[in-house]
């Protein structure tokens, strides 16, 4: 599905922001699309501004004579308005950043390149539907974490969502099971003995077999500096100790739909039960 990149420019941001902006492309991982930065300005099908520098307006302008299509996206100090897909905040930058241009390319740039792609010179016959190649397959999740009671909590949660459970109190047990077998997402603690959580996510994004595994990051730690750090190792969502029963759900149900492509028939096929509406989007 990540076939192809998309390629993000920055234009008038301050050096601190162009390098927060660097590494969470190189870094933060999308479930559905791939993102690189621009080798130039004038090679980018997003570009990134910063809407204070008076800059900033002459240079889409420029971008946008080479690049009719371009999308804008506008880096903003306070939270954006909802429903406001073209802001994104710096408060959120690591965590909302990816899931934002998800949205943008999803319901506009994706949809403007399918017709550039090579038509045949027969129109092809309309293709058979066909089930989900995991549509059997029951949603399964590999919780990390040395407490033993946070592990039946979790299981608990997981099973009345329909999701299978294997739990592991250290990495040596946790990377003996991802070996073994094949888990749809990981639920993983920060604060553990001998190897951290931020240690155990770097582990799974370096193995070939388990980078685009999606990764929720179990803490009490919730400051901007642990969520970068977090980021930086590579998940995809926090949850912050002690886990609200509906935050756990929402970002459940978020991954889920991703996995599936928002299809809620295809994650009813794989046992998804859920506890909260399905995402509209």
């Amino acid at each position: 599905m990540k076939e192809q990149a998309y390629r993000v420019a920055t234009c008038g941001l301050s050096a601190r922001d162009e390098r927060v902006v660097g590494i969470i492309l190189s870094r933060v991982t999308s479930l559905r699309f791939r993102y690189i930065a621009a080798p130039s300005a004038m090679e980018c099908d997003i570009a990134l501004l910063e809407p204070q520098n008076p800059q900033s307006a002459q240079q889409l302008r420029q971008l946008r004579e080479h690049n009719p299509q371009l999308v804008a996206l506008s880096l903003i100090d306070g939270l954006p308005p909802p429903g406001a897909r073209h802001l994104v905040s710096r408060r959120t930058l690591w965590s909302h950043m990816i899931a934002t241009l998800d949205d943008i390319v999803g319901n506009e740039l994706a949809l403007r390149r399918a017709p550039a792609r090579d038509a045949p010179a027969i129109a092809a016959e309309p293709p058979v539907e066909q089930a989900p190649p995991l549509a059997a397959a029951r949603l399964r999740a590999l919780v990390l974490d040395d407490s033993v009671i946070v592990r039946t909590q979790l299981d608990a949660a997981l099973r009345k969502l329909g999701i299978s459970f294997d739990g592991a109190a250290d990495w040596d047990s946790a990377a003996d099971l991802l070996q073994r077998n094949s888990y749809d997402f990981m639920l993983l603690d920060i604060v553990m003995p001998t190897i951290d959580g931020y240690e155990a996510c770097r582990r799974v994004r370096r193995n070939p077999a388990t980078k685009r595994l999606p990764v929720l990051m179990l803490t009490s730690r919730s400051s901007a500096f642990d969520r970068a750090r977090g980021a930086l190792a590579g998940c995809d969502m926090y949850l912050i100790k002690p886990i609200d029963l509906s935050a756990f759900h929402a970002a459940v149900n978020k991954i889920v739909a991703r996995l599936c492509h928002n299809d809620l028939r295809q994650a009813r096929q794989r046992g998804f039960i859920p506890a909260i509406a399905w995402p509209s989007s």
